[in-house]
């Protein structure tokens, strides 16, 4: 059982992939549709008027632009609001420009072929270990 705080109210909870409690957790998902609704009524709106108009603070609606759950479409953003980890340019939503990403992706494929690779290596060496003891064996 994984025991963690609550980042929003830091009460401890049993952890289930989420670094929420139950109870910020669903207070989370009303600021989250509060935001939602608000930019489908009112596109073009900025992330301060957001803010203002909905009560939810810059850092959640920001937080809800880095986890991809909005785009910035229809939110006009400051230079200092979302840009990518990698490279710093302006970005919609997520962590990382999609030129990043792409790349972060192609460096995870040939770093999983590269494993893949010397488990077949391993595996062969294991093999010829295995026939040497054999043999070994065999003359005794």
């Amino acid at each position: 059982m994984d025991v963690r705080n609550c980042k929003r109210c830091g009460k401890v909870f049993t952890y289930r992939g989420m670094n929420l409690c139950n109870e910020c957790f669903e207070k989370e998902q009303v600021d989250f549709q509060k935001v939602k609704d608000y930019l489908e009524e009112n596109p073009g709106a900025t992330l301060m008027e957001v803010s203002l108009n909905t009560g939810i603070d810059l850092r959640t609606i920001n937080r809800f632009l880095r986890e991809g759950r909005l785009e910035a479409e229809g939110v006009i953003l400051n230079d200092s609001d979302i840009t990518c980890e990698q490279c710093g340019k302006p970005i919609g939503s997520g962590r990382y420009c999609e030129d990043c990403l792409r790349k972060i992706q192609n460096e995870l494929k040939e770093a999983a072929a590269r494993l893949e690779k010397n488990k077949q290596l391993e595996g062969r060496r294991q093999i010829r270990i295995h026939t040497y003891d054999s043999i070994q064996n065999d003359d005794d």
